[in-house]
């Protein structure tokens, strides 16, 4: 083998490698914003999910719509009954579309999303009963509710 050709072999090789570094460095940086990225959208639901009329709702179904009966539930135990099952639905919109961790969410928040589920099902069951969509009506928040379940269990 001459010089030069063995020159030109050494290059290519160099060039390979060189490529194959830069597909490993993109594919880890990719990675990386995608974590990055799950770990903000967790953040951001953390942040909606604490607000101060939020944490009301969930506290006044805690506290008082497990002893009443569906059918004794006032207009404001309703709105807050809405409330958690709007706010857990949309948590599990994102749970389910892998933009938040599962584990990590449901690691926090699962006993509470088990425990206003279990509460609020007379309610979801009318939910579905009036709405024209039938089951699909906050379907991610009964998603969600059997994922956490199923950590639990």
């Amino acid at each position: 083998m001459a010089t030069t050709e063995w020159i030109s072999t050494v290059i290519a090789s160099l060039a390979l490698l060189a490529s194959v570094a830069a597909v490993l460095i993109a594919r880890l940086q990719s990675k990386a914003a995608k974590r990055t990225a799950s770990v903000q959208n967790l953040m951001t639901l953390l942040h909606f999910l604490y607000d101060r009329d939020l944490s009301k709702h969930r506290k006044t179904v805690r506290s008082d719509l497990g002893e009443k009966k569906h059918a004794e539930w006032t207009e404001e135990d309703r709105r807050a009954a809405h409330s958690v099952c709007s706010s857990y639905d949309f948590a599990g919109l994102l749970v389910k579309g892998g933009l938040v961790p599962e584990g990590l969410f449901l690691e926090s928040w699962g006993e509470s999303v088990c425990d206003l589920y279990e509460i609020l099902t007379p309610y979801l069951q009318s939910m579905h009963a009036e709405s024209q969509s039938g089951h699909e009506y906050w379907s991610s928040y009964s998603w969600l509710y059997t994922r956490a379940i199923g950590r639990s269990g």
